[in-house]
């Protein structure tokens, strides 16, 4: 939580805004996040089988960007 840029430097007011604050991280970090490490889409989105169909649409526009102006693309397009 602490990499996150919105995270506070203050202490938290109560216990029950430290437990808002991480609801709000979780529900961010697992729906929102996109995760370099599991191709830029969301833990939620992999979890819920998703992830395959959005990676190949993604693919299709990477390729359909890589014929329409090649000399843009020095290698092969990221997964």
């Amino acid at each position: 939580m602490k990499t996150c840029p919105e995270y506070p430097t203050a202490a938290f007011a109560s216990i029950e805004a430290a437990q808002a604050r991480v609801d709000a991280f979780v529900t961010w970090y697992n729906n929102e996040h996109r995760h370099s490490s599991i191709g830029f889409v969301t833990p939620a989105e992999r979890h819920d089988g998703d992830s395959e169909q959005l990676l190949a649409k993604r693919r299709c526009v990477y390729e359909e960007a890589k014929k329409r102006n090649p000399r843009r693309w020095s290698g092969e397009t990221r997964t």
